[in-house]
């Protein structure tokens, strides 16, 4: 979703303090299709100025064959005719209209007012596959697992098919998050969360301006221990737009990484400091990066701190991708330059 505020915006790299989720509201059966002994489904979709390619968004949802669900549009101060638009839709959906303040301000919301035992993040220019619900929830509520994701259907801004993005499945949870360090797994189109998981890691962190999806889940498996869980099936439609793939936001990418991981090392650097048992994994987790990525260190100090230039990182990516692993992990103490 994009957002009148600056994407750039957060530079500190210390981590802002985080509100723990609100309490969920009851189910008054308003703008919810619910049906008795189905767990409810919260789908909550932030927009911002997405009037042409909001309908689909909410038509892939309404036309879901699971049958207890709600859906909430959090309308993060649009300009254009989503008022308008979202009114059409009466009671099929809840709309919730504030002061523009970015995706997650718009998300936090949302997760304050859903009453569903599972959150759905789609944003407003995604779509639902169709039994996209019916699969995630089955597997959330035939495991332990408080986050379940599948693959995803690549499109364009047209809607045409563009390809696949197969994610990847893990059966040990360290090696979930190595993987995760390195790069985002699944995607909001494609994944749910248990809700009350947002009790344990917090609400999303407003400050990032995007890639709040990235910090959340970072900060849930690595200071949590949230588990995951995989399915092999496309359950959303994510829509590519273009300059979406430009150079210059690989590199914007990138830079966020960086700063994310920063503060999620200083998250749980605070938490171990409380908790013996999570600093004897956090140091468990450090002899195993050790192991793994150890002898690339000084490539790394060739290239500078983590990248001094997000180009070089995206390249050596390309070229080496070993080496780019190295470059990511060396933010985590002490593997670091």
């Amino acid at each position: 979703m994009k957002s009148a505020i600056s994407e750039d915006r957060a530079t500190d790299e210390r981590p802002p303090p985080l509100a723990t989720g609100s309490p969920r509201k009851a189910l008054d059966g308003a703008s919810a299709h619910h049906t008795e002994g189905k767990p409810l489904v919260s789908v909550v979709i932030p927009t911002y100025n997405r009037v042409d390619l909001l309908p689909a968004c909410l038509d892939s949802v309404l036309a879901q064959d699971y049958p207890s669900f709600e859906v909430a549009v959090v309308d993060d101060g649009s300009t254009d005719e989503t008022p308008e638009l979202c009114r059409r839709y009466g009671d099929k959906i809840r709309y919730l209209r504030k002061v523009n303040g970015g995706t997650a301000s718009a998300l936090n919301v949302g997760v304050g007012a859903m009453r569903g035992s599972w959150f759905k993040w789609l944003s407003s220019d995604d779509m639902i596959e169709k039994g996209g619900l019916s699969a995630l929830v089955a597997a959330g509520e035939g495991s332990d697992a408080d986050i379940v994701y599948g693959d995803l259907t690549e499109i364009d801004h047209e809607g045409r098919f563009r390809g696949e993005r197969r994610q990847r499945s893990f059966t040990d949870h360290n090696e979930l998050l190595v993987e995760l360090w390195r790069h985002f797994i699944g995607s909001a189109c494609g994944s749910i969360i248990r809700a009350s998981a947002f009790d344990r890691v917090g609400l999303f962190d407003e400050s990032l301006g995007y890639a709040e999806d990235y910090e959340w889940w970072l900060r849930a498996a690595l200071i949590q221990g949230v588990r995951f869980k995989h399915i092999p099936t496309p359950v959303g439609m994510y829509r590519v737009h273009p300059g979406q793939i430009s150079q210059e936001r690989k590199e914007a990418a990138l830079r966020k990484q960086v700063l994310i991981r920063k503060r999620v090392v200083a998250r749980l650097a605070e938490a171990s400091a409380k908790d013996p048992g999570l600093a004897e994994y956090y140091a468990e987790m450090t002899r195993r990066l050790r192991r793994m990525y150890g002898p690339l260190v000084p490539l790394v100090r060739l290239s500078g701190s983590i990248p001094k230039s997000a180009t070089v990182s995206y390249f050596l990516s390309r070229i080496f991708p070993k080496i780019s692993s190295q470059i990511y992990w060396a933010g985590w103490p002490p593997l670091g330059p």
